[in-house]
């Protein structure tokens, strides 16, 4: 017996997230495990949130807001915020907003950006989108492409 089919066995059994297979067809089984509609938290590239301030003319602009001011003691960036959502985004490669930490400094760095009206709030909810993803339950068991004489094998 191979781990797909006893994972899938298992899920048969014991329907872990209630979804009631014991009623169900092979045919309704296997349309409930492949469809995605398991919400889950993905990384967001700090490439894709440059390209996607760029696309709305915003990723110049931090540029410009981000320079820093010599003729002030110390010398201070125009935009505090701006100057540090510059920097992390070309230090760091990635926000994965399914670890908490990262997607709390991601969350709090958009949120800085609309209070500094840089950003609008539907701008700012955009990008965040961008680490929304939907996932289906065979992914999740582990028996992705899931075929349907797996799933009659399972019975």
């Amino acid at each position: 017996m191979s781990n797909r089919h006893i994972r899938l066995k298992d899920e048969f059994t014991n329907d872990p997230e209630g979804i009631g297979y014991s009623g169900m067809t092979d045919q309704q089984r296997y349309d409930s495990l492949v469809l995605e509609d398991i919400a889950i938290k993905t990384a967001i590239p700090s490439e894709s949130v440059k390209f996607h301030l760029e696309m709305i003319n915003k990723w110049a602009q931090m540029g410009e807001l981000s320079v820093v001011d010599q003729s002030q003691t110390p010398p201070v960036p125009r935009n505090s915020t701006a100057f540090h959502t510059v920097l992390v985004l070309n230090t760091f490669e990635q926000f994965d907003m399914a670890v908490a930490n990262q997607a709390q400094v991601f969350n709090n760095l958009m949120n800085a950006l609309v209070s500094n009206s840089i950003l609008t709030q539907q701008e700012a909810d955009d990008i965040l989108a961008e680490g929304d993803d939907f996932t289906s339950r065979d992914s999740v068991i582990n028996v992705a492409n899931v075929t349907i004489g797996e799933i009659e094998g399972a019975r």
